[in-house]
């Protein structure tokens, strides 16, 4: 059975149980709705509050616990993807037509490239502010990574 038809039959029966059970459907708008009153779950234990029992005044508390709410929005620090594998070209087309389509590119879109084919172990290629610095290393690496192992390889 596919996934996407799995995940459909359970939150089908989720909606059912929300519509039948008042109080499961309490719990399920107290994950999204953070001005809710009531605790997000019943049980009780040692202190008060059960284990997993989050408080509504101060949804803060427990940030590390909760779920994160629909409308929250967090900053990601990922860079775009990669327009193409240097590496591919290489094999393929030869270094002349990697340099020519390096240098095509804005120094952003060559960064995307060291980041995404973990071009700068060292965290130092990605400071570098001219564009002909990034052609290099990535010319440089290309290279290297293509002719590792050749000395394991037969030659015809």
């Amino acid at each position: 059975m596919k996934i996407e038809t799995q995940l459909e039959q359970l939150f089908k029966i989720i909606v059912q149980e929300v519509n039948a059970n008042h109080e499961f459907a309490k719990k399920i708008r107290g994950i999204f709705n953070a001005n809710e009153k009531k605790p997000h779950q019943t049980s009780r234990g040692w202190g008060g509050r059960g284990a997993g029992e989050l408080s509504a005044a101060n949804p803060t508390e427990h940030a590390n616990t909760a779920l994160p709410s629909v409308t929250s929005k967090r900053k990601t620090r990922r860079r775009n993807a990669a327009l193409f594998n240097p590496e591919t070209i290489l094999e393929e087309h030869g270094e002349g037509t990697l340099l020519d389509s390096l240098n095509q590119l804005e120094v952003d879109q060559l960064k995307d490239i060291v980041s995404e084919f973990g071009m700068d172990p060292a965290k130092k290629v990605m400071k570098w502010k001219k564009k002909d610095r990034f052609v290099a290393h990535i010319v440089e690496v290309t290279n290297h990574r293509l002719q590792k192992g050749g000395a394991f390889r037969r030659i015809n």
